[in-house]
């Protein structure tokens, strides 16, 4: 999978529609050689675009034009690279939500087999499963919303019941 970045760099009031699609031509332009030079090539069904910036830069954004001049380009509101969710705007919400979600299932089924494994098994477990898909990436929740934020940390609680950890010793994000 293949996660094609382009940003929004129309700030200036000057033709948003021209510099979009600058933008594009550029960076295909520019992705075009690096891949030919390195002798490879984008398998286009598993490539997505993205536009990145602020709301205001996105909206001044005409897409009508690109997708008359890049059929083929499918711009996406969020993309996976290399694990990570990005989305437009960078509020991270969807990265959460995706992590949120798988760390809860994996708590779910530790849940179910508890009862059968000693404690220092189920930690490694959590360990493994749950905190290292709670820690990737992490460099990038600096800042983040505090509602992204709270979801994490419904996270960490619940890995807490699940380990029996004392209400003394709660795991936080900020630790």
């Amino acid at each position: 999978m293949c996660a094609v970045f382009l940003c929004a760099l129309v700030s200036r009031p000057v033709c948003a529609r021209t510099s979009a699609q600058h933008i594009m031509n550029f960076a295909s332009d520019v992705l075009d050689r690096w891949q030919s030079s390195n002798r490879l090539r984008l398998n286009q069904d598993k490539t997505q675009h993205i536009w990145l910036g602020s709301r205001a830069q996105l909206s001044k954004i005409d897409f009508d034009p690109l997708r008359l001049r890049f059929p083929n380009v499918h711009i996406s509101s969020s993309v996976r690279d290399l694990g990570f969710i990005h989305d437009p705007v960078h509020s991270l919400s969807d990265h959460v939500n995706s992590v949120s979600i798988s760390c809860f299932y994996y708590l779910r089924q530790l849940r179910s087999i508890r009862q059968s494994l000693p404690l220092h098994a189920i930690t490694s477990l959590v360990h493994a499963l749950i905190c290292a898909r709670v820690d990737y990436c992490n460099a990038v929740d600096i800042g983040m919303f505090s509602t992204n934020a709270s979801e994490l940390q419904s996270v960490l609680n619940a890995v807490t019941s699940l380990i029996g950890a004392s209400q003394s010793s709660p795991i936080s994000l900020l630790s």
